[in-house]
């Protein structure tokens, strides 16, 4: 199991801890919470301590289910009667008694625990065989739906993983995304404990994250100190990283490798980052698969793919859709089960020399009113290749070609906009033109509502939050 190895460190801003030390401050954490309590839910800052947590939930068999410091108080309060949560863990100890949970008046440094009364403990027994952790991703709703992950489809993802990645000697990773995503967990923690190296964990703020804001200066200069050897970017915070070394004229060269993921990362800005020095390798996953499917690697890369399939992961292609076998199936919480076997992921896509891409969301297809389905993250990669748009969407009113809605620093000219759209337009074929455009200058965000955990557009939400319709386009397009 990944938590018995024993030849790893992890590094965050009050203390350097050995493996033996992660495992005694695990027992700690267990020692307070009452033998009755099996959900434990944490919403505490990127530290060592939740590397800790997640090995208590483990090695005594509870179910750790991950609050996203974004959170607001309706969907913490949703997360928390969905999931079932008996005990919760927290820095802000108002929400003990705002959620109903009993101050078990014991702390772990600024970590203060609380649980349910106990004859709700005593009761309220939630029937979670076999389930180490539940994720909860963003839907297309206003909440999120939580997916039942045993430990060994995450172990066996991070194995790959740490199989993938040993000849490239990486021993020092830095956790830059909050460990709420999946993502982080698995691929960065796990991993780096099965290869043997250090994790260097600082709070979200010390990385650079201030609210909707990223600082990409603080993220670099800890690169820097640290000598950081790998990272989990999302596309726009890569941008950001490439656009200051650019202007900066710095070298990051202790990175070995930088996995980008989350969204559709522009092939441009993959060539921009490896032009910079930097080892920027896309990959793809789903939550439901426990995060990774597909990575490029130094050894195996093409630009444009999402890499090879691991190798415990079996892939296939139907009616243009990306099919994931999931040997132990799939549980979403109080929702339904699917029984082990191929897993219709959503995504639309090819194989091609072992290489996966990745073509778009299926349910995000637009159909132009002379019939022609385009997946809308292909001109939306084009219009990232200019360096004024910040962010893309591209939509269909039922017409024979597409508009757009981009967020850019500051409103452009409309010959700055045709500009553009002509440059992406050059690399489209003519069914799939954009021919109108409304730029914005507020950038969507998970905290109003218009982007997932992962940097996704909420496509729907975007549409109502901003009130664009077929009129205001017309109004405002050039």
């Amino acid at each position: 199991m990944i938590v018995d190895q024993n030849h790893y460190s992890i590094v965050d801003e009050n203390h350097t801890y050995h493996s033996s030390e992660i495992h005694r401050l695990a027992r700690q954490y267990q020692q307070l919470i009452p033998a009755h309590a099996k959900v434990i839910g944490v919403q505490i800052d990127n530290k060592a301590d939740w590397v800790a947590i997640d090995i208590m939930c483990i090695k005594s068999n509870r179910v750790l289910v991950p609050i996203p410091n974004f959170f607001n108080s309706e969907q913490i309060k949703y997360l928390i009667d969905e999931a079932g949560i008996q005990t919760l863990i927290t820095e802000d100890k108002s929400l003990l008694k705002r959620y109903g949970f009993m101050d078990n008046r014991d702390a772990i440094d600024d970590n203060f625990i609380g649980s349910l009364p106990v004859n709700l403990l005593l009761h309220k027994k939630p029937s979670l065989h076999n389930v180490q952790k539940i994720t909860f991703t963003s839907g297309s709703t206003g909440f999120p739906k939580g997916i039942c992950l045993s430990s060994s489809a995450q172990e066996e993802v991070a194995k790959d993983l740490a199989q993938l990645l040993n000849s490239m000697g990486i021993q020092r990773h830095m956790s830059l995304l909050p460990f709420s995503i999946l993502l982080e967990n698995v691929a960065g923690t796990y991993t780096s404990m099965l290869l043997g190296g250090t994790n260097f964990i600082f709070s979200l703020k010390s990385v650079g994250f201030d609210g909707v804001k990223f600082d990409e200066s603080k993220c670099i200069q800890l690169i820097q100190e640290h000598k950081i050897e790998s990272l989990i970017l999302l596309p726009q915070l890569l941008q950001q990283i490439v656009s200051y070394i650019k202007k900066h004229h710095i070298v990051l060269d202790s990175l070995k490798f930088i996995a980008v993921g989350g969204a559709k990362v522009p092939v441009n800005l993959i060539e921009q980052g490896r032009a910079l020095g930097l080892p920027v390798y896309e990959g793809y996953g789903l939550s439901e698969c426990s995060s990774v499917v597909a990575v490029n690697t130094q050894s195996s890369n093409r630009v444009g793919s999402v890499g090879n399939i691991l190798p415990s992961r079996q892939v296939r292609i139907l009616d243009d859709e990306i099919e994931v076998y999931l040997h132990e199936g799939l549980r979403y919480l109080k929702g339904e089960s699917i029984a082990p076997g191929w897993y219709k992921t959503g995504d639309l896509g090819y194989i091609q020399d072992d290489f996966l891409y990745v073509n778009g969301r299926k349910k995000n297809l637009v159909i132009t009113s002379v019939g022609r389905n385009i997946s809308p993250e292909w001109p939306e990669a084009l219009l990232l290749e200019d360096p004024r748009v910040l962010q893309a969407m591209v939509t269909c009113f039922d017409e024979p070609y597409l508009s757009c809605i981009i967020v850019c620093e500051k409103d452009l000219s409309i010959d700055e906009k045709n500009s553009i759209m002509n440059r992406a337009n050059k690399k489209l074929p003519s069914y799939a033109r954009i021919d109108r455009c409304v730029v914005l200058t507020q950038p969507f965000s998970y905290q109003d509502g218009t982007l997932t955990a992962n940097g996704r557009l909420k496509r729907n939400v975007i549409m109502e939050k901003i009130n664009v319709n077929e009129h205001q386009l017309e109004s405002e397009c050039v």
